[in-house]
């Protein structure tokens, strides 16, 4: 950003004239004859008045420069701040941004978000304050980035929603950081995996289920999709939705598992998607080794396209 001018070029011409003439006025005596008395002494005032107005409007443009150049200064010192602190403990990959509420923007390799804000020096946060600002608030969730304030006094993070404060400095937000992308690349893996496998799971039905209708991925009303929904040639509908999961399904207290991780999620849309279809929920897992399961009236089917349809039929 180009630093604005303290004067403008108007500025600069008056004052070049009235240095040029100031010892004019200065050393030339004054006239004996009270007329041109009165017109000198006015000159003078006018030479006064010039001087005057000159330093206002020098005044006026030091307080642009102040206002404009300060906060662009303050914001390039803190971008060069996390950037040498952050970026040999977190690696390549990662961008370093300014922001115009003060912070920094940081993007990581996963596609998460951060805004960066120092803390003041010595400022304390206790648990429930908020610390942002509701620009910087706005700012992030626009953006849907979790806001990190970062400070020196030492202690244990302190979180609350998408705000997130830091009293261990840079070595403790560096480490947070690291660990939420580490999870996020695990997550964004097994996102990708599962779209795979839908993918190829899909592809098959076309070959196993000659003389079935077959529709897929119908958009329901309330939002959400269903993978598969098939029709038996008798009529018979079966929504299916398509797991990546290789765990054996089971129920704990009314509560789905997939081997050992919790689906109460998967539960609760098997059945939202029975209701919007009318049909009879199924949930294939084509890479599962475990055969057939009838569980809380829903049908779990572990193994390839020849089992389900054996087992639709």
């Amino acid at each position: 950003m180009p630093t604005p001018r303290l004067l403008r070029f108007r500025d600069l011409v008056v004052i070049a004239l009235l240095i040029l003439f100031f010892p004019i006025g200065l050393f030339r005596s004054p006239p004996s004859d009270t007329a041109d008395f009165l017109g000198y002494r006015l000159g003078q005032f006018m030479w006064l008045l010039l001087w005057l107005w000159i330093a206002w409007r020098g005044w006026q443009g030091w307080q642009r420069h102040r206002r404009t150049v300060g906060p662009v200064l303050l914001a390039q010192d803190r971008l060069r701040t996390f950037q040498s602190g952050l970026g040999p403990r977190l690696g390549g990959g990662y961008t370093y941004t300014s922001l115009p509420t003060g912070g920094v923007r940081l993007g990581s390799p996963q596609g998460a978000t951060y805004h960066l804000y120092p803390l003041a020096p010595g400022q304390t946060v206790t648990p429930g304050q908020w610390v942002s600002m509701p620009e910087q608030l706005q700012a992030a969730r626009h953006e849907d980035a979790r806001v990190l304030h970062v400070g020196q006094g030492g202690g244990a993070p302190l979180m609350q929603e998408d705000e997130v404060v830091f009293s261990g400095g840079l070595p403790q937000l560096a480490e947070q950081v690291a660990f939420w992308d580490e999870a996020l690349a695990g997550e964004n893996a097994a996102r990708q995996r599962g779209r795979q496998v839908e993918a190829q799971a899909l592809g098959q039905l076309d070959g196993v289920f000659a003389g079935w209708r077959i529709r897929k991925g119908l958009m329901m009303r309330t939002g959400g999709d269903v993978d598969a929904l098939l029709t038996r040639p008798d009529g018979q509908l079966f929504s299916v939705d398509v797991k990546s999961h290789r765990g054996e399904p089971s129920l704990h207290d009314g509560v789905l598992y997939l081997g050992r991780d919790e689906k109460a999620g998967v539960q609760k849309q098997l059945h939202h998607q029975a209701r919007e279809t009318g049909g009879r929920p199924v949930c294939w897992q084509p890479e599962a080794q475990y055969g057939v399961r009838g569980l809380d009236g829903l049908l779990f089917v572990g193994g390839d396209a020849r089992l389900l349809r054996q087992t639709l039929e």
